[in-house]
């Protein structure tokens, strides 16, 4: 199983205080329970000051958390220690080309010991994108089922370190909640939406009617519309999308290739602070091509964290928050 990043260390030994609090015979269940930087100030205070520190700055996050939001951050944490090393399943939502670009070297022997723990839908999928010669009555398939169960078990075990489960991310949002599909679907919306936004740069009707002519009609028409609802728009994020389109615009890419690199980006943004777990949990939504170009665009906007313009970066949360509540939105009416 992949190791914890020091994020998700964090979090970890945050959620293991808590448990060893309430559980303490001073606490004994009592209530109301205290707040988490006094805990982690009182069970951790042995770490060095860099790992206290980085610490601090999550348990103060963690406090800023409503109740409800709180108990499932807790929740989820407490099941993942549980289940560390313990995955038995694949997640349900995993791009087929994730699968078989790691099959792709494995012998057919075991490509069909793994195809077995697939849903079968995915599995067509997979085998569809591998060679064609996967038939039932090869040889590598006959000797798939001559493998012990030990040695089909450190096979599976080895595949499903490649994968996430959605359990095992610590804070979920509405982002995580969406299957393969739909993910493509809400980063194209992404796109199309920002699109919009940059066109509140316009004055003139006729050059954003032309600029509209450059893409597929249903894109002019759902951009259009986007337009027509966007109210009070800040200055800053016309200027943001501005700057992104033609950014984009510039290499001279297909309209429909830049709605959705658009979308990526903004995808990214909202995993600038997010762990390694919850990227990779997204990640392997995505086909495989893009997922890789993916992660090193969450990695840019990571180090844009860093920049000293604090009014930036507290911009570009904002910008994170609101793709958050974008894909609630989306998830409950497919439009954002």
């Amino acid at each position: 199983m992949d190791t914890l990043s020091s994020e998700e260390r964090a979090d970890a030994l945050i959620a293991l205080s808590i448990v060893f609090d309430r559980r303490s015979p001073q606490r004994n269940g009592a209530a109301p329970e205290r707040p988490v930087s006094e805990v982690v100030d009182e069970s951790l205070r042995s770490l060095n000051s860099l790992r206290r520190a980085k610490i601090d700055r999550r348990a103060a996050q963690i406090d800023s958390f409503t109740e409800p939001r709180r108990q499932r951050w807790l929740g989820r944490w407490i099941d993942n220690i549980r289940r560390r090393g313990r995955s038995t399943k694949l997640d349900q939502n995993v791009n087929a080309e994730q699968i078989a670009a790691i099959l792709k070297t494995e012998p057919h022997a075991i490509r069909r010991s793994i195809l077995s723990y697939i849903p079968p839908d995915l599995g067509r999928d997979v085998e569809r994108l591998l060679e064609p010669d996967l038939d039932a009555n090869s040889i590598d398939n006959e000797l798939s089922n001559d493998l012990s169960p030990e040695i089909l078990d450190v096979i599976k075990g080895r595949f499903l370190a490649n994968f996430v489960q959605i359990e095992s991310v610590g804070d979920a949002n509405a982002i995580d909640e969406f299957a393969v599909e739909d993910l493509w679907r809400f980063v194209r919306a992404l796109g199309l939406r920002e699109i919009a936004v940059a066109c509140r740069g316009i004055r003139s009707k006729e050059k954003i009617a032309a600029f509209l002519c450059r893409f597929a009609e249903d894109d002019a028409k759902t951009i259009a519309v986007y337009l027509s609802n966007l109210d009070h728009v800040e200055p800053v994020w016309v200027s943001l999308a501005d700057r992104t389109v033609k950014r984009l615009w510039n290499r001279r890419l297909r309209p429909h290739l830049i709605l959705y690199k658009i979308g990526l980006e903004l995808l990214a943004c909202a995993f600038a602070e997010r762990s390694d777990t919850a990227v990779r949990y997204t990640a392997q939504k995505l086909s495989y091509r893009d997922s890789r170009r993916w992660k090193r665009i969450v990695l840019g906007w990571r180090a844009q964290l860093n920049d000293p313009d604090t009014r930036m970066v507290e911009i570009e949360r904002q910008r994170a928050e609101m793709i958050v509540r974008m894909a609630g939105k989306f998830r409950a009416t497919a439009s954002l």
